[in-house]
């Protein structure tokens, strides 16, 4: 009888979370900077449907990112984050019954989506080497 023992799996895909990791935190990253960089130079106010102009900066200067790692069950996770905690940026984002949206967050991952999609094909791809 012939076996072939394949012992490699928990390296490989310890080095793979890495690449992931790296990908997913690159790309919170980018959509915190999108997200603000649509700011910048909207008429105050702005227009229905296009990004909040900057006025005191608070909002423009409160998108973050950030990395959570965590282990549950033997499973290795990570949670990229791209958020605000401006109080009133939820209303900016989606509207109310008083004001028609001005979206950013959604809008800046919407346009990072394909980069993303295209770093992490490139990064198993040459994980796969």
């Amino acid at each position: 009888m012939a076996r072939l023992v394949f012992d490699h799996i928990p390296r490989y895909s310890t080095a793979l979370y890495g690449i992931v990791q790296q990908v997913v935190t690159a790309t919170a990253g980018m959509i915190a900077e999108e997200a603000a960089a649509s700011m910048e130079g909207q008429e105050s106010p702005s227009s229905p449907g296009h990004a909040p102009a900057i006025r005191s900066g608070l909002l423009h200067d409160g998108i973050k990112s950030s990395t959570s790692t965590s282990t549950l069950g033997g499973m290795m996770d990570a949670t990229a984050i791209a958020y605000t905690d401006v109080e009133y940026a939820q209303h900016l984002e989606y509207g109310t019954v008083h004001m028609e949206a001005r979206p950013f967050m959604v809008p800046a991952a919407d346009k990072v989506r394909p980069s993303f999609e295209k770093a992490i094909r490139s990064a198993v791809a040459r994980w796969g080497r």
